[in-house]
């Protein structure tokens, strides 16, 4: 018997003929391709449709693996339409790092938990502080705990606190009378007003962290978004749910996508979906 002509039969009486390939919505419907605000989204999240806003984490989807496998050249050595120059205004000058795939996450694709495992993985490249990214100091510290704190997870920044306060500590006292700061901080912010406020911007904030990491919890994705991430699961319970969302909010493309799927379950449900929305027959309510 001819394998390849027997798997082909297979999945000919499986899926059937493929349902016709429906428009995809459009580039410049949602971004714009030229001027000073070319790439940038012309549509709020909540006047795009969820087609559109599908078409959206696609693109920052796309973007984040192409940066990915760029990290460590330069922005100038990459096609500067792919958005790798994220993160900061000295961004232009600096390597693509995994800050930039933290910054892309939490700014563009709409997933801070996933900007705080790339903010931690910037600081594993970087755990002694000080980076220079183009022509501004960035330090590693602050940029895993901002990530962290944007993300919700306040217990996981707490001892990324510790490590910032030993920095703070030793840049203070580089430059100010850090005695001063402990025995009279009136007289300390007189003489240096401007260190002053940074000792005590950090301590509010760590303070705070402390209070908000009894109770707070990773903040939950967007609807949207985390459809988007599960049809890209490898648990197949997760990207029938995304099928699901996609067929109730009539986002062909993705459902046409998954046609192809090696999973003969998933691609065989993507056919239902198509076939029943073809019919006229599709139902539900929207997520």
């Amino acid at each position: 018997m001819n394998y390849h002509l027997f798997t082909f039969s297979i999945l000919t009486i499986l899926l059937g003929m493929t349902p016709p390939v429906s428009a995809m919505p459009k580039w410049d419907d949602i971004f714009y391709s030229s001027g000073p605000n070319k790439g940038w989204s012309k549509l709020k999240f909540e006047e795009m449709t969820e087609e559109q806003r599908a078409f959206y984490q696609e693109r920052y989807k796309d973007e984040i693996a192409y940066c990915l496998k760029n990290i460590g050249k330069r922005t100038t050595e990459v096609d500067p339409d792919k958005g790798c120059c994220a993160g900061s205004a000295g961004c232009k000058y600096a390597p693509i790092s995994y800050y930039t795939i933290a910054a892309k996450y939490l700014q563009e694709y709409g997933d801070p938990v996933k900007g705080a495992e790339y903010s931690y993985k910037f600081w594993l490249d970087n755990p002694k502080g000080e980076i220079l990214d183009g022509e501004v100091p960035t330090d590693a510290v602050n940029i895993v705990i901002m990530g962290y704190e944007h993300a919700g997870m306040y217990k996981e920044a707490l001892p990324f606190y510790d490590k910032g306060y030993a920095k703070l500590m030793d840049d203070l006292k580089k430059s100010t009378d850090i005695k001063l700061l402990k025995s009279n901080f009136k007289e300390y912010e007189q003489q240096w007003p401007g260190a002053a406020e940074d000792y005590f911007s950090f301590i509010h904030n760590w303070k705070k962290a402390k209070k908000l990491a009894e109770t707070s919890k990773p903040i939950p994705l967007d609807s949207a978004v985390q459809h988007h991430e599960w049809f890209y699961s490898n648990k197949q319970a997760e990207v029938l749910k995304a099928l699901a969302y996609y067929n109730i909010n009539k986002v062909s493309f993705m459902l046409e996508k998954a046609l192809t799927h090696k999973d003969p379950v998933i691609a065989s449900k993507a056919k239902e979906y198509l076939e029943s929305s073809t019919k006229g027959s599709g139902n539900g309510t929207k997520h």
